[in-house]
Parts: C-alpha cells; structure tokens; sequence
C-alpha cells in the first residue's frame, strides 16, 4: 500500500493530477511512459504503469470508463546475479561484527530473505530437526506472513546449526536482536552487511 502511494505522490498525481479519468486513453498512457523513461529504469516505469492499470480497472469496474486502455509495457533487460563463492561467504561471516555473524551464516546457508531474517523468532527454530520454519516477514517495520503467504521448512546446514547454537540468547523471542532484545532494522542490517563487505573486500 505504502509503495502504491508513493508511486501516487511521485508520480502519477504531478503527471496526471489534472486529468479526468475518462481522458487517460493509449496515446496519454504513452506519454507518460516516455516522460518517466527519462528518469526512471524501465522496471520502474512498468511499475507506476501497473498502478495506473490497476486504477482504471478499478474505474471500469464502477463504471466511470467503459473500458481499460491499452498498455504497452517496457522489457527491462534481465537482471544479473553475482553470486558469492564459498570463500568469500566464510571471509564475510569472519569480518561481520558480533550479532551479525550468526545472522550472515543462516542468511548464506538457507537463502532466507532479509525480511524473514528480521522476523525470525526461536519458536521457529528447531535446533535438533535441523530446520527452520518460516511464518512470519518483517517489511516497512510491519510484520506480516512471509512472500506467498504460505510457511515453509528450511533445513539447516551443520554450519547454520553451530551459528545459532552459539549464538542463543535469553534477550528475547526474536533470533536477531540488539541487547535490549528489539529485533533490528532493515537499514541497520543492511548498513552492517555493507560494512562486512568492505572488511572483507567484497564489492557490494
């Protein structure tokens, strides 16, 4: 909802603001793809287009509009992966700080996104099945189910059980957590993972 508004405020309103619903047609759609192409990757661009779609469906569906218009989307090059080697995951591990070495270790061990890392609570941890099961995501400092909506079961590597083990705590539920037991922030995570990178030598 949050990114939805913000595509809202940024850009759909400054450019469309003034513009009755029923005069957004296939040639203003183009417009406004060609003048968001000039600051914003195509990738973006397709997703403030999609929030615009989905407005005019919403108008069709009540009737302001008898139809959707057109919408050409642009083909953003496919993404590209740099993928860690073996090595560079235990020099990063070896160069993070205290609390965020356990957390590099499952991150890197089970594939878990940052989000679920965050929410990640010891009821879900299950040290002698050697398995995590993921239930909750952590995004926009607001907890919710993880991608999908749906648990899953994650098994754990020895390296990934010998981190959490060493690293149980009686701060609180969450697995990663400052001293007062408050799990961290996305921006603080990512600013100490940004950190062990440069210890480590690894581009970010």
């Amino acid at each position: 909802v949050e990114a939805k508004r913000q595509i809202l405020r940024d850009h759909l309103l400054p450019m469309l603001g003034e513009v009755t619903v029923a005069a957004i047609n296939y040639a203003v759609i183009e417009d406004v793809k060609i003048q968001l192409s000039k600051k914003l990757g195509k990738k973006t661009v397709n997703n403030v287009l999609s929030v615009l779609r989905g407005m005019l469906t919403l108008a069709s569906k009540r009737g302001l509009i008898a139809g959707v218009p057109q919408f050409d989307w642009l083909r953003p090059p496919p993404p590209t992966f740099r993928f860690l080697t073996f090595e560079e995951v235990d020099t990063l591990v070896e160069c993070a700080a205290g609390e965020w070495k356990a957390m590099l270790m499952v991150a890197a061990r089970t594939g878990l996104r940052i989000s679920e890392l965050l929410a990640l609570r010891w009821d879900a941890v299950d040290l002698k099945a050697k398995r995590i099961i993921v239930r909750r995501a952590t995004v926009r400092d607001i907890e919710a189910s993880p991608k999908n909506n749906r648990e899953r079961a994650v098994d754990l590597a020895p390296s990934a059980v010998a981190a959490l083990r060493d690293h149980r705590h009686l701060r609180g539920p969450s697995v990663f957590c400052d001293a007062a037991g408050r799990a961290p922030t996305r921006p603080a995570t990512k600013n100490s993972i940004a950190h062990a990178c440069d210890a480590a030598s690894i581009p970010r």
